[in-house]
Formats: C-alpha cells, sequence, structure tokens
C-alpha cells in the first residue's frame, strides 16, 4: 500500500517470505526484490520514500535470536540478508529501529 503525502510516499509491504526449505528463495530474490525495489525507484524520482512493514528478513546476527546454524532459515539465508544490506546502502534508507538500538534491546 502506498500513502502520498505532500513531500514523502509511504509504502507499507508485506515481503512473501522464502518459504519452508527456501524453497521460495529464487522468486523472493530475483522476482519479488527486483519488482519492488523498481516500484520504490520509481516513487523516489517524484519525493521521499519511507518504507516500513514486514520485509521479511534479519539483517544483521543481533536481528535474530541464536544466529549460528540458521543460514538456511526463511528471512536469514544469506541471500537475503545481503539483498536488504544492498537496498539499504544504495538507496541510503536506515533501518531506523537498528539505528535506534545498536546493541538491541
Amino acid at each position: 500500500m502506498t500513502l502520498e503525502f505532500s513531500h514523502f510516499y509511504l509504502v507499507s509491504v508485506y515481503t512473501p517470505n522464502s518459504g519452508d526449505g527456501l524453497k521460495r528463495l529464487k522468486y523472493r530474490i530475483q522476482e519479488w526484490e527486483i519488482h519492488f525495489q523498481n516500484y520504490v525507484k520509481g516513487l523516489e524520482g517524484k519525493k521521499a520514500v519511507i518504507v516500513a512493514g514486514d520485509l521479511n528478513v534479519a539483517h544483521n546476527e543481533i536481528d535474530i535470536y541464536d544466529p549460528k546454524g540458521k543460514d538456511k532459515i526463511p528471512g536469514f539465508a544469506p541471500e537475503e540478508r545481503e539483498m536488504i544490506g544492498k537496498f539499504l546502502e544504495e538507496k541510503e534508507y536506515v533501518d531506523t529501529y537498528r539505528h535506534l538500538y545498536p546493541e538491541g534491546v
């Protein structure tokens, strides 16, 4: 869902997860994410964009309880973590929760 305000867009999104056994990882990375990022890019050409919602990914180890051995868990696969990292870096977005609580809560 996208709401347009005078100075920005607010995009609320539910990102599909990669599924048990990462059976939808390819779809998530090669289709969903490409379409979503292109959509956001189109909005950015007009005004600022705020993305909120459930992105279904734990970007950093601190974002998941006991991360050891969980690289095959939906939302924590290396490909998903890399994808969100690039998105945040390239778009200069800020993970506001992690910004406010860099060491966790």
